[in-house]
Parts: C-alpha cells; sequence; structure tokens
C-alpha cells in the first residue's frame, strides 16, 4: 500500500477490519472489536484523576458478492468525560454498498467522511484528540456525522496519480423548510505516498437563522517517507454563525521499531474580538504488541475549549482486542 494514510496500519488493530469479496458468488463474514484506554490525567485547575477516556465495541458485518460488498458497522463508546446523562453513545451505525463498477453508496451515522479522508491525518494522539468527549479541536469540523447519505466514485487511475470524488448529503435540520440544508463535495488525490484532498460544505442560511449560507473550505496535503509523516490541514469558513474564519493544523508523526512520537499544532483566526487560541500537544507511545501500549502526551491550551480541554499531562494504557 503506497499511499499516505499507510502508517495508520503500521500498528495492527489500530483500525476496523477491512473485509475483501471471496471468490464465492456470495459470503458473508462478521468481526467484534474494541479498544479500552485508562489514563491518570494531571490537568491545569483539577486534581489529579484516573479514568476510563475511552472505551468502544465495533460490530462489523461483511456481505460480499461478485457485484460488490454490503459492510455494515456498528460502534458504541462509554467515557468518564462524557455527559453524565450520556456516557454511553451509539456513535455509529451505518451501511456501505460497495459495487465494482459504479462506486460506493454511504447512509447512516458514524465517522464522517471529511474526518476519514482529511482530518484524521493530523489527529495523531491519544487523550487530545477529536473525539467529541475528549475534543480538543479548534477546527470546526466533527469526528462524527449523522443522517448522511454519500456517493462515492470509484479511483479515476492516471499516469499521474488517482483521483477521486465524493459527495455527501448530510440532513441534521428538518424544519428549515429547504431539502438539503448541507452539501458537502470532496476531491482526493494520491500518488505514491503523496496525498492531498480539499473540500467543501455550505449549509443554508436558513437551518442556521441567519443572513448568509455558511461556507467552509478545507484542505490537507501529506507525504510518508520511511520512518516519518507530516500532514498539514487549513480550514477556512465565511459566516460561520459562532465567528470563526481559518484554522490550520500541523501533525508529524514518528515510526521506529515499536515507538510512534508525535507532535502537533492548531491555531485559529476570528472575526470577532475574541483572543485567538493555540494548541501544542507532544505524546510518546510504546506498543508492546498488537494489543497493549503504554502513553505519556502533554498538551499546551493558550485557553481552555471546555471543561475536558485545557492544558494537561496524561499517562495512560491502551487495550485493543
Amino acid at each position: 500500500m503506497n499511499e499516505f494514510n499507510r502508517h495508520y496500519r503500521t500498528i495492527p488493530l489500530l483500525l476496523m477490519p477491512i473485509f475483501s469479496a471471496t471468490s464465492m458468488a456470495s459470503d458473508i463474514n462478521m468481526n467484534i472489536s474494541g479498544k479500552i484506554g485508562i489514563h491518570s490525567l494531571l490537568q491545569s485547575g483539577k486534581d489529579l484523576q484516573t479514568s476510563t477516556y475511552l472505551s468502544s465495541i465495533t460490530g462489523n458485518g461483511n456481505y460480499s458478492s461478485d457485484w460488490g460488498n454490503v459492510i455494515t458497522t456498528f460502534t458504541g463508546d462509554y467515557s468518564d468525560y462524557a455527559n453524565d446523562e450520556n456516557k454511553v453513545n451509539i456513535r455509529e451505525a451505518s451501511m456501505v454498498i460497495k459495487t465494482k463498477k459504479f462506486g460506493s453508496f454511504y447512509s447512516g451515522k458514524g465517522q464522517s467522511g471529511q474526518y476519514n479522508t482529511m482530518y484524521k491525518y493530523i489527529d495523531v494522539h491519544n487523550f487530545n484528540s477529536f473525539h467529541p468527549d475528549t475534543s480538543s479541536q479548534l477546527f470546526r469540523q466533527s469526528q462524527y456525522g449523522n443522517n448522511v447519505f454519500a456517493y462515492i466514485s470509484p479511483w479515476l487511475e492516471t499516469a499521474y496519480g488517482k483521483f477521486q470524488t465524493r459527495v455527501s448529503v448530510p440532513t441534521p435540520f428538518n424544519e428549515s423548510g429547504n431539502t438539503f440544508d448541507v452539501l458537502s463535495a470532496r476531491l482526493l488525490y494520491n500518488h505514491n505516498n503523496f496525498i492531498f484532498r480539499v473540500n467543501r460544505v455550505e449549509t443554508s442560511k436558513e437551518a442556521l437563522s441567519q443572513e448568509n449560507n455558511y461556507v467552509r473550505w478545507a484542505s490537507v496535503v501529506g507525504h510518508q517517507w520511511q520512518h516519518l509523516h507530516a500532514a498539514f490541514l487549513f480550514e477556512s469558513g465565511k459566516h460561520d454563525p459562532k465567528g470563526y474564519e481559518d484554522v490550520f493544523g500541523l501533525a508529524l508523526t514518528g515510526l521506529y521499531e515499536n515507538w510512534k512520537l508525535a507532535i502537533s499544532l492548531q491555531s485559529e483566526s476570528r472575526s470577532d474580538q475574541i483572543k485567538n487560541r493555540k494548541i501544542s500537544i507532544a505524546s510518546a507511545t510504546y506498543y508492546f504488541d498488537e494489543h497493549f501500549s503504554l502513553f505519556l502526551e502533554g498538551a499546551n491550551y493558550s485557553e481552555a475549549i471546555n471543561n475536558n480541554s485545557d492544558s494537561n499531562l496524561s499517562l495512560g494504557i491502551v487495550m485493543n482486542f
């Protein structure tokens, strides 16, 4: 695999299993995987605490046939950092129909396509991550999306690299008077160890109860070397209801033997008078094997983003099964 996201598969079981069609006319496979992360956290303004920052279980089903695959995903998780009334959440309940000739169709709730193809390249830490319960992001894009229908084209292979387009229609609002409140379109490009993606998403003014549509552009570039992976992501919004304009993020990840070393930076600019915020994060993870790892992570926030996201030092363990 020559694509830049290859390094996310360097340590097995960090991603959900990928299924492939068999030689039979049809076949069904099922798989269950999980993850538990526990840490001791020293956070600015708070006492030392030991807690479960994330535990999740995922069930995958795959139906394969001569024409393609149908993949279902169901993920539930628990976190001590979640709202007291909603510590258990259903994050994914989706279906993907993958045809061999006409591309793929996605429907349901789950990891956002923008996150999966763009933002994950700068989401390189354990605790200070994009997860909604421990969110450290300045970006406006979230990790998960609800009520999404998307079309994913087949890859077009050329002498200059591979191209793919994706179009999605999230429907988070049902009383705005519009049929389509959110429209998103994305172009993906891969060439050897280099990636480039650009995405445009537009939310209607009626859905947001404001004078103009909210338009957000995002682009990411990344490259993989033998032991180093680098990614830069830029997000720019116009008529954002919360006053955001531009956000950028940079992530560097080094993989050597059983070690993963990562640093990342985020910075924002705003159209109002609120002070711009910055985040810097560094982490070191040691993988004993594909199931068990230990990490040390530190983050500096120019100011707290929310109750869970402030300058902190975290020592934790992660179990994958």
